[in-house]
């Protein structure tokens, strides 16, 4: 696990870097959209960039996901991608400690499910293991992309019809959370490709491979669909949705399409599935659960 410490600290950096930024977002976001209403848009917009926790929120983004790509430097995508998902249990302690508020049985026992998920995990990680820095097959990728490309279509029209116009921001956050799958995806492709740069050529190496702009794309076409979800949608409903979906994604891509394999030894793979299920569904379930912190 020695080989793995780093690269989850990182991790798990990352997702509170990204989740802070997200709450900010989304809370300063009502605050300023409430303040001027019936304003033209660039009013609107200026009022985003006077607001300094707006602002901080929209720092944290690329920062976090600097330190996101720091570590799919280091190891494979489906252990960062499940650290990430813990991140949430901050914010849930965050709603305890700062915000008078009491968990019921089952949000305990949904905290309780990420820390056994998380414990699972470095338990099923060799004493010295190392990321492999083979590069994905250029093939794979854009057959994964038309297949997520694809399903986010399929569930737009699939949700929002003219019967049931109230599900668009519930189909937004599913569709965010595909596209956000996708862009880790393209962010690991990214984080290998970086890894070979020699010193001081990481900016070069940066704007020759197409895994730059695809995962720019995919990520401000998420973002911004995550956004818009949340002007229909309870915050809570929205990113439980996406970052339900945004995680399990990449997990289940690198297992099935992109080769990072299970342990070999049973008891280790057993492990492994384990701590996939109870930290994404713990995670889900804290997020749906416990809207305190996206709601207000």
């Amino acid at each position: 696990m020695t080989g793995y410490l780093t690269p989850l600290a990182l991790a798990f950096s990352a997702a509170l870097c990204i989740d802070i930024g997200l709450v900010l977002l989304k809370v300063r976001g009502d605050v300023v959209a409430n303040r001027t209403i019936g304003s033209c848009l660039p009013s609107l917009v200026a009022g985003y960039f006077r607001d300094p926790l707006w602002l901080l929120g929209l720092f944290f983004q690329p920062f976090g996901y600097g330190l996101y790509l720091w570590a799919l430097e280091m190891a494979p995508l489906n252990i960062v991608q499940t650290t990430m998902s813990s991140g949430v249990v901050i914010f849930v302690v965050f709603a305890v400690c700062f915000m008078g508020e009491r968990l019921t049985r089952l949000e305990w026992g949904a905290m309780g499910a990420v820390g056994v998920g998380m414990i699972l995990l470095s338990i099923s990680l060799p004493p010295d293991a190392h990321g492999s820095q083979s590069l994905l097959d250029p093939r794979v990728v854009f057959w994964l992309s038309l297949i997520l490309v694809g399903l986010s279509a399929v569930a737009w029209f699939a949700m929002v019809t003219p019967r049931q116009p109230n599900r668009r921001g519930m189909a937004l956050g599913v569709v965010s959370g595909l596209l956000l799958g996708l862009a880790s995806i393209y962010a690991r492709g990214l984080a290998l490709h970086l890894a070979q740069s020699p010193p001081g050529q990481l900016l070069r190496y940066a704007v020759t491979t197409p895994y730059a702009p695809l995962t720019l794309c995919a990520n401000m076409a998420g973002f911004f669909l995550l956004l818009g979800a949340f002007r229909g949608e309870r915050a809570s409903i929205v990113v439980a949705l996406s970052a339900t979906l945004s995680n399990v994604v990449p997990i289940l891509a690198a297992m099935l399409a992109l080769g990072e394999q299970l342990p070999a030894d049973p008891r280790l793979a057993t492990s492994r599935l384990l701590a996939f299920s109870l930290t994404l569904g713990g995670a889900a379930l804290l997020i749906r659960l416990n809207p305190s912190v996206l709601d207000r």
